[in-house]
């Protein structure tokens, strides 16, 4: 079959993915995510693109050098064998954050693999299947804009550096990690699932907040294993601007071409 789905993944770019399409439509969207946690209704989401896809596959990446600068072996690590855990054994109530699209990537070859992969992977129902963009490009204009109608108390999860003075809710408490989250996971990875659990348990009806890179999937999923009372979502990079006072992305840039494409618009194609 490995041939078989060398061929798939090489189809031509002009041809609808639609062998393998399992959402055509986002199960929630930004308003929605927001919606829900003014509803104090719980739940938790995790979001995964390529970052996660190599550490799960064991290929090497280096991610944003300028920024974050830190480097996926080519090897099995922890933290790849944890986000496999995650997608093999889903979670009623956990919403997949996943590439759903194709509209601006140069390279669809390795587009294709990225979603082939999490197609054969995700073990999730559709009902909870969403966007991996559900924060960033034309949707983070939209996440700015809900952002100033909500306040919150809330559990970070974000970088040993992030400045939280600067975090637009009110921090309870605060979980510094470090930037290598790689070789951090590897070197305290059942602690912190300790501390996750810990932290789980300690509160209700709270919102958790992860801006921890892959980490973030990790602390959505054994948050809400472990008490499913409280919200846990992975905003990824989407609240850098407040943690960094800087734009650490393309699309945080309102000029720049990532903040126009919007989910299944743009000439998008669905991959899965």
């Amino acid at each position: 079959m490995r041939w078989f789905n060398e061929i798939i993944i090489r189809l031509n770019v002009n041809t609808p993915y639609f062998l393998f399409a399992i959402v055509r439509t986002p199960a929630i969207r930004v308003r929605d995510v927001f919606s829900m946690i003014r509803a104090k209704k719980p739940f938790a989401l995790a979001r995964y693109c390529d970052g996660e896809y190599f550490l799960m596959a064991k290929k090497a990446m280096v991610i944003y050098p300028d920024m974050d600068n830190w480097a996926i072996p080519s090897r099995e690590t922890k933290l790849g064998k944890a986000l496999l855990e995650t997608i093999h054994n889903p979670l009623d109530g956990l919403y997949y954050a996943l590439p759903l699209f194709y509209s601006y990537e140069s390279d669809v070859v390795k587009s294709r693999r990225i979603l082939f992969f999490y197609r054969m992977h995700v073990k999730q129902k559709k009902r909870y299947i969403t966007s991996t963009t559900i924060f960033v490009n034309a949707n983070y204009k939209v996440f700015l804009t809900e952002l100033k109608n909500m306040n919150k108390e809330v559990v970070l999860f974000a970088n040993e550096h992030a400045n939280i003075d600067g975090f637009p809710w009110k921090v309870k408490e605060y979980y510094p990690i470090s930037t290598n989250c790689v070789k951090f996971f590897e070197e305290h990875g059942d602690d912190f699932i300790k501390d996750i659990r810990r932290l789980a348990k300690k509160y209700n009806d709270t919102l958790f907040v992860a801006c921890a890179g892959p980490l973030g999937n990790i602390i959505s999923y054994e948050g809400w294993k472990e008490n499913n009372a409280n919200t846990y979502i992975d905003f990824g990079s989407a609240f850098d601007e407040f943690l960094f006072g800087r734009k650490t992305r393309p699309y945080h840039d309102p000029n720049n071409f990532y903040s126009t494409i919007e989910d299944g618009k743009f000439n998008a194609k669905p991959l899965i």
